[in-house]
């Protein structure tokens, strides 16, 4: 949980990625972590599925929104 808080965020991304073993990352929800955490899964090329419905940060490379944005709504 990144408590609303993308330090936090960014936090737990370095413990996932140190804890190995995982073949994803499912979160966050809201927009500013999703960003970061999104931009730091890329760098650790650790894919990431985000359920933030913000537009704000690039999908691909590993990185994916589950569901729409506000503008394809």
């Amino acid at each position: 949980d990144t408590q609303g808080n993308w330090q936090k965020a960014l936090e737990i991304m370095a413990e996932i990625r140190a804890a190995g073993g995982r073949s994803v990352v499912l979160g966050p929800l809201l927009a500013k972590e999703a960003q970061v955490a999104a931009n730091r899964a890329r760098e650790l090329s650790l894919p990431i599925i985000t359920f933030s419905k913000a537009s704000n940060f690039q999908t691909g490379a590993g990185v994916f929104r589950l569901g729409p944005t506000a503008e394809t709504q």
